[in-house]
């Protein structure tokens, strides 16, 4: 790939700085969206619940070294919706290869996991949270997240001062 050479050009990545970890457990609800970050392992735990029957109630849980796991999980979005999307220009390069699909009865394309909702939700999560620009430390549940309760989240923790490492 082009972009290959000039990203070894800039070497290795500078070393990641020390972890944020909570002093405490530490909790928001955001209308249905429940975070806690607790003091304990570093892990990750999401669950997802929705009403379509194809989805429903999932849960994935890992630590750092599970998460390579979550790289291929696909974004996912509804047939119904498609339309209205993409007359506002948006999700005009959906694709098979980049988003699952659901119509009433389940995907229109094959799934690569079968919790792979849930994966790219952790996804989705594991990037939000990248946005600290420092690692977490401890156990990180989501539940029924979204980008925006993430946001919420993350500047709770550092208004708060719920975190050692916050402010060195």
């Amino acid at each position: 790939a082009p972009w290959l050479e000039p990203l070894a050009a800039l070497g290795p990545p500078p070393p990641l700085p020390p972890p944020l970890a909570p002093l405490e457990p530490f909790s928001l609800l955001v209308g249905s969206t429940r975070l806690t970050l607790s003091p304990g392992p570093t892990r990750l735990a999401v669950e997802i619940d929705f009403a379509h029957p194809a989805i429903g109630r999932q849960r994935w849980e890992g630590a750092p070294s599970d998460y390579p796991a979550l790289a291929s999980a696909r974004t996912f979005g509804f047939l119904k919706e498609l339309a209205t999307l993409q007359a506002q220009g948006l999700a005009t390069a959906a694709s098979p290869a980049y988003v699952i699909v659901y119509d009433q009865e389940g995907p229109l394309t094959e799934l690569r996991y079968a919790d792979e909702p849930v994966r790219h939700k952790a996804l989705d999560a594991l990037g939000d949270f990248y946005l600290l620009g420092r690692p977490l430390a401890g156990t990180l549940t989501v539940a029924r997240g979204s980008h925006s309760a993430h946001i919420d989240f993350m500047r709770e923790l550092l208004a708060f001062s719920v975190l050692t490492g916050a402010h060195a």
